[in-house]
């Protein structure tokens, strides 16, 4: 009897263990599947946010997430065109994608701040930490139906022309890409803003349909080969463009549902990699601006370089466009002028 009551008892534990070692292997199985996520980029598939930036991104969070997450990059906009890429990531077409705000116009008002002229933007590095310390302290830079993941920004940018731009009076009555706060930047100087999408200038200016592009940093002149396509560069001497004639930021962001699906662990791993990665995506940026205007010389485009007096020039006259801007944004309620106010003192800050 006693022998009997021993088997059955040894039976019921081996049974239990069986239960256990098996609900542990499930749970493990679960914590340890990978997550595959998709990421739309309208860049060209051999331009170095593809083949450099990204990637880069992509290796950190493999290894902070121990291989749990897999991303996959579809290139060029063969899954999202550059203008589509935001709507399309809200519409779960892809769990990942990037974007200039200005592609957007109206959408994300806030963001124009880091375009305005006048701001101290001396490079792409210093312009992704002005513009990430920015984000972190004002809840206006928030995507409202995304998660924003990091950003990255171009530094100042120059003037790429078919005809030569040595004066003001020279960009009159141009017709120039220019999209978000540079269109508005042109029609002050007296120039016509032609819009679209960044692939779409090539062929713009290769056609004649536009004279110039006041919207791009060097990097566009290697990237999108634009160099071939522009006969001259109106440039400060000893920069990559005019330090504040305008800078261009981007953000790097997740459909919300995708982001709040992922393991606590995971987002903070995302958390953890972006802050880190914002220095490192601009120190990339950076240092391909003096590769586009490498590829310029050799393309045989003409470089017209200003003096700080001649570029103050075309700066000058743009000033005023902060201020009225803060004063647009008051009277859409959103906080304009504490926005500015915190972007210039960071680039303030900065300087020193």
């Amino acid at each position: 009897m006693k022998k009997r009551n021993y088997i059955k008892l040894f039976s019921s534990i081996c049974l239990g263990m069986s239960f256990f070692v098996m609900f542990f292997l499930t749970s493990t199985n679960l914590m340890a599947k990978t997550i595959k996520l998709s990421f739309s980029s309208f860049f060209p598939a051999n331009h170095y946010v593809n083949t450099e930036e990204i990637p880069g991104w992509i290796k950190a969070l493999e290894a902070a997430t121990n291989g749990r997450v897999e991303i996959t990059v579809y290139a060029g906009g063969t899954m999202l065109t550059g203008p589509q890429t935001y709507d399309g990531v809200v519409n779960g077409v892809a769990d990942i994608g990037v974007m200039p705000p200005g592609w957007a116009p109206g959408r994300f008002s806030a963001w124009e701040v880091f375009d305005l002229p006048g701001l101290y933007i001396p490079d792409a590095k210093t312009a992704a930490l002005i513009t990430w310390e920015a984000v972190k302290k004002t809840k206006e830079l928030q995507l409202p139906d995304t998660h924003l993941l990091f950003i990255h920004s171009t530094g100042p940018g120059a003037i790429y022309s078919k005809k030569p731009v040595r004066t003001l009076k020279d960009l009159k009555g141009m017709q120039v890409y220019a999209t978000s706060v540079t269109a508005d930047v042109a029609k002050v100087l007296g120039a016509s803003p032609v819009g679209g999408g960044r692939g779409e200038v090539y062929i713009m200016l290769q056609k004649g349909t536009i004279d110039g592009d006041i919207s791009g940093p060097p990097e566009v002149l290697l990237g999108y080969k634009e160099a071939e396509v522009i006969d001259y560069i109106t440039l400060q001497a000893g920069q990559h463009g005019v330090p504040g004639f305008y800078n261009k930021s981007m953000f790097f962001f997740m459909n919300l549902d995708t982001w709040n699906s992922l393991p606590p662990d995971i987002q903070k791993a995302f958390n953890e990699v972006n802050d880190k990665y914002v220095g490192e995506a601009g120190r990339i940026w950076a240092s391909h601006q003096q590769e586009g205007l490498d590829f310029a010389k050799k393309c045989g485009v003409e470089f017209i370089e200003l003096t700080p007096k001649q570029a103050e020039e075309f700066v000058a006259p743009l000033l005023f466009m902060a201020d009225e801007w803060a004063e647009k944004m008051e009277s859409k309620g959103i906080a304009g002028k504490r926005i500015l106010a915190t972007v210039r003192a960071i680039c303030d800050k900065h300087k020193k």
